[in-house]
């Protein structure tokens, strides 16, 4: 349980630091002006997580109605 909550929280930094990486990308090809990249990134990155946890979620789910 440990081990799968620690890769929880490494994939959500992940998904951060790329979701911050993509706005400076556009930042700087589209001139948006954004000011605070780094906390748009983080909810990009948030946002991700959390739709990759309800997928997860759907499909452990679905995996188990279809077992009994």
């Amino acid at each position: 349980m440990a081990k799968k909550i620690t890769l929880y929280l490494i994939l959500l930094i992940a998904l951060s630091v790329c979701g911050t990486l993509v706005l400076k990308i556009y930042d700087l090809i589209f001139k948006i002006g954004y000011e605070n990249i780094i906390m748009s990134g983080f909810k990009i990155g948030l946002i991700a997580w959390i739709g990759m946890l309800i997928n997860e979620s759907y499909h452990i789910y679905k995996n188990k109605s279809t077992n009994k």
